[in-house]
């Protein structure tokens, strides 16, 4: 069975959550990918998982979105995200 490489760095991990916090509808239209893509990337751990807001919210610290963002711009890519493209 293939194993999956990580093409994105996983920048975020250990940035202390903190705020703002984004929903997880701020942050599919800030990306502009799909939603059932976002749930595929974060179980491969190739994007920055939600935490819980409370009994049934969850949200993402804008650090961890951004440091995802700021690795798409630095790593080559096969995975295609509307609005963030590699400069290089």
């Amino acid at each position: 069975m293939p194993t999956h490489q990580n093409k994105i760095s996983t920048s975020w991990q250990g940035i202390p959550a903190s705020t703002p916090l984004l929903r997880p509808s701020q942050v599919l239209k800030e990306t502009a990918i799909s939603r059932s893509t976002m749930y595929e990337m974060i179980a491969r751990g190739d994007f920055p998982s939600f935490i819980k807001i409370g009994r049934r919210s969850t949200a993402m610290p804008r650090v961890w979105l951004d440091a995802f963002v700021a690795s798409c711009c630095e790593t080559d890519s096969d995975i295609n995200l509307k609005g963030i493209s590699h400069v290089g």
